[in-house]
């Protein structure tokens, strides 16, 4: 009970310095320095996962990319040892080093030499093993680093976060009193500090920690889905009779209760027939028909032969209205996979593998994994919603359109008061072909010459004179413009891909999509003349990072 009253004081404070939600959300951390704990000893790791990789980025580097785009005063580094790899983060990224006074300490160590070494009354402490931090969770809690507070915490589903919280420069003589007494928890030392529980609104796994090798499973498997349009979790197992099928049928209605639309594909190594002899489609596909569709008022089916089995993510983008995709199949899943045993043949324990869900297992049997009990639907269902990925884009208006004033006019948004930031946006398209088109293409034979080469072009050219076609956006200096191209013979499209980066007040995401509607329209330009039947679809935004906003991904549901 006195810990709730004190939550609950502790939120009236908070709402009375910051009684507007959309204002708390907008706080600028730019008089806190960063702190970032990295003191690399790993233990139950068992080898540094500071650069530990996750989609090509390491784990700590993850951590200085969104922190560049908070524009702290200063970062520091609270690390036991430094090293060539920690000193080139700490120059790219514009950070210092701080080693811990006395090493194998633990956090509190790092926090006390960070503490001391900063200009800054307040700093904010973050671990370096969150790889799906968002700033925005904290950010309100600033508000509350007052006089009399010497420490401002998060609490997220009813656990602290002491590694994500806000503290005062005066707390690192507390800190060394403590090592020196031979206490290294910091929640004790929090026991007896005056401070501050704040309940956090946040995402599932924004305080998530890569601790063990089965943490770092759960994250690559999420990390996989971030980029992908619809994400997809496989179900797998070694043999047939494992129950992969009811599995899914259990799973189906719980992820339907989150308000998800889910689809389910099924992988067969045999080959299938669903037409029935003599019907009409039957008919149309012993004629030789690539493709057969049938269409009613309650849905509709495709039967498309192809030369290879299709990927996941093919099948993924022509189903519609789908939020995440499971697929069941013995050897063809993707990650992330959740892993089903029965006593058939060796468990599947591959990369790929995000856990084990099992019958008849010894618990702790297989290292390095997450295992679970075959029905428990539950917990599977939780880590459906974990391994689909992405962070939910937050709006910068409260819901409000921006371009627009009080009286409903047109305006350009005041971007005046925003700090400079790094930003970068990616956006991707596809345009679909004749089999006349592709081969100009990929043979160079257009009559108009390189396709690609003058698209590409064509794109780049879109990205710098994206303000003059958009009315509304504001004139950017770009640091940097790519267009790239995807030839994909399977569906005979060309996927362009633009990556757009400032430094600026504004982001780039115009500019990207700019860029890839101008390259798509300038291939159909060239090529009309074999085709005017071209088709560009699927134009959209995969990636922005940088502003107030943070990251969005386009595998997020918003």
């Amino acid at each position: 009970m006195r810990a709730q009253i004190k939550e609950l004081k502790a939120l009236e404070e908070l709402k009375e310095f910051c009684p507007d939600d959309a204002a708390c959300r907008d706080v600028a951390l730019t008089d806190v320095t960063l702190l970032i704990i990295a003191g690399g000893l790993s233990s139950r790791m068992g080898r540094d996962k500071r650069f530990l990789q996750l989609g090509g980025t390491g784990l700590l580097e993850r951590i200085l990319q969104k922190a560049r785009a908070e524009h702290f005063p200063a970062i520091i580094l609270c690390v036991e040892e430094e090293g060539p790899e920690l000193r080139a983060l700490a120059e790219q990224y514009g950070a210092s080093l701080c080693r811990d006074d006395v090493p194998r300490q633990g956090p509190m160590a790092g926090l006390a030499a960070g503490l001391s070494r900063m200009a800054t009354p307040w700093a904010l402490a973050l671990s370096s093993d969150m790889p799906f931090f968002d700033f925005a969770a904290v950010r309100p809690l600033r508000e509350a680093c007052r006089p009399g507070t010497q420490a401002v915490l998060p609490v997220a589903g009813g656990r602290r976060q002491p590694l994500a919280a806000f503290y005062h420069q005066s707390l690192a003589e507390a800190c060394r009193a403590a090592l020196r007494r031979g206490e290294h928890r910091l929640c004790h030392l929090i026991e007896q500090t005056p401070h501050l529980d704040v309940t956090v609104e946040h995402e599932d796994a924004t305080f998530f920690n890569v601790n063990t090798p089965a943490d770092l499973r759960l994250a690559r498997g999420r990390i996989a889905n971030e980029t992908r349009r619809v994400p997809i979790v496989s179900i797998v197992a070694p043999a047939s009779g494992t129950g992969k099928t009811t599995f899914i049928e259990r799973l189906l209605p719980r992820l339907l209760a989150h308000g998800l639309r889910v689809g389910v594909v099924k992988s067969d190594a045999h080959g299938f027939q669903l037409d029935q002899e003599g019907k009409d489609s039957w008919r149309f596909t012993r004629a030789g028909a690539t493709g057969v569709a049938v269409v009613s008022p309650a849905g509709w089916v495709l039967m498309q032969k192809t030369p290879a089995r299709a990927s996941l993510e093919q099948v993924a983008a022509k189903m519609e209205g789908i939020d995440l995709l499971l697929s069941e199949s013995r050897t063809h899943g993707t990650c992330p996979a959740l892993s089903l045993w029965r006593g058939r043949a060796e468990p599947m324990t591959g990369d790929d593998v995000a856990a084990v869900f099992a019958k008849g297992l010894a618990p702790g049997s297989l290292p390095g994994v997450q295992q679970f009990d075959l029905d428990d639907t539950e917990t599977a269902t939780k880590l459906c919603l974990f391994l689909m990925g992405g962070t939910h884009m937050k709006q910068e208006t409260g819901g409000k359109l921006n371009h627009f004033d009080a009286q409903g006019q047109a305006i350009m948004v005041d971007v005046g008061e925003k700090p400079v930031t790094q930003r970068t946006a990616v956006a991707s398209g596809r345009i679909f072909v004749n089999e006349a088109v592709y081969r100009a293409i990929t043979e160079g034979t257009a009559k108009k010459g390189d396709v690609l080469g003058v698209a590409r072009l064509a794109g780049i050219m879109a990205a710098k004179r994206t303000s003059d076609m958009i009315p509304l956006c504001h004139p950017l200096f770009l640091s940097k413009c790519s267009v790239d191209f995807d030839l994909q013979p399977e569906d005979r499209a060309v996927k362009a891909t633009a990556c757009v980066k400032t430094s600026g007040q504004t982001g780039v995401e115009m500019e990207a999509l700019h860029a890839v509607s101008v390259a798509l329209l300038t291939i159909y330009d060239m090529c009309k003349a074999l085709d005017r039947r071209m088709e560009i679809r699927e134009i959209h935004l995969e990636r922005k990072e940088g502003g107030k906003s943070g990251t969005f991904i386009a595998a997020a549901d918003d």
